[in-house]
């Protein structure tokens, strides 16, 4: 663990803080499900909360089934719409869902999570945001049975988190084929059953810290599940040739 500790802004102890959701599939379904048990946390501790906006163009297909939290009513409907509205009646919230891809939309977030699956879409999230259309910018990001999570800054200032772009340009560059499975089974020969689960928990749980603990120590990790081993990535010194392949085969 890092010996450096980032200090969090004061401010998030004391209001509602924004967040924006980019992706509402593998990774984003359970992120959006442990924002609203981390809702109900801070709510418990006096905190006002999360106001959460959840962004994504697609609809639910039978692929989807199994590995996302979708069911079979859900098929043809829009990702974010659906879930939003399933979080929003269960745990009573006023959560936003816009089934468009990911734009800064009406306010600049406080913290952006990134969960697209192609290093292009990653890119044109990058594009939007770079002159500082966020405060901190959360990327998932996986393949078959590995993945990594990234947390960092946007904008001008000097002093500040470097993002996945700044540290991993590689994970910006280049084409990457996201088209959809058309079976579960096809979908399983991509990517293991739980990688989306076991990546989004160590996401979530950095999130929980940074409220919890006002401060951070590690930059986010990568997480090889074949090998079954987590590597940190501290808060200086990130190697910039650490891709997740190459974590992979370390």
């Amino acid at each position: 663990m890092s010996a450096f500790a980032h200090k969090l802004p004061a401010e998030w102890h004391s209001r509602a803080v924004h967040v924006n959701v980019a992706g509402c599939g593998g990774n984003g379904c359970h992120v959006l499900m442990g924002l609203a048990q981390l809702q109900k946390a801070l709510r418990g501790l006096g905190h006002p909360g999360l106001e959460v906006t959840a962004f994504d163009p697609d609809t639910v297909s039978e692929a989807n089934l199994g590995r996302q939290l979708f069911t079979e009513e859900d098929v043809g409907q829009n990702k974010a719409l659906t879930l939003i509205h399933r979080l929003n009646i269960a745990f009573g919230l006023d959560w936003c869902a816009i089934p468009l891809e990911y734009r800064p939309y009406q306010r600049t977030p406080d913290l952006l999570i990134s969960c697209v699956d192609s290093k292009q879409a990653r890119a044109g999230i990058y594009d939007r945001i770079r002159a500082g259309k966020a405060d901190y910018w959360m990327d998932l990001g996986n393949g078959a049975d590995y993945g990594q999570v990234v947390l960092g800054q946007v904008g001008p200032a000097k002093k500040r988190l470097p993002n996945v772009a700044e540290l991993y340009p590689e994970m910006l560059r280049g084409y990457e084929n996201d088209a959809p499975s058309c079976s579960l089974a096809e979908a399983l020969t991509h990517q293991e059953l739980f990688v989306n689960r076991a990546l989004t928990a160590f996401a979530l749980h950095l999130v929980w810290t940074m409220f919890r603990r006002g401060k951070i120590r590690v930059a986010g990790c990568f997480l090889n599940l074949q090998e079954m081993t987590t590597v940190p990535i501290p808060l200086k010194g990130a190697i910039r040739s650490a891709s997740p392949e190459r974590r992979r085969a370390a």
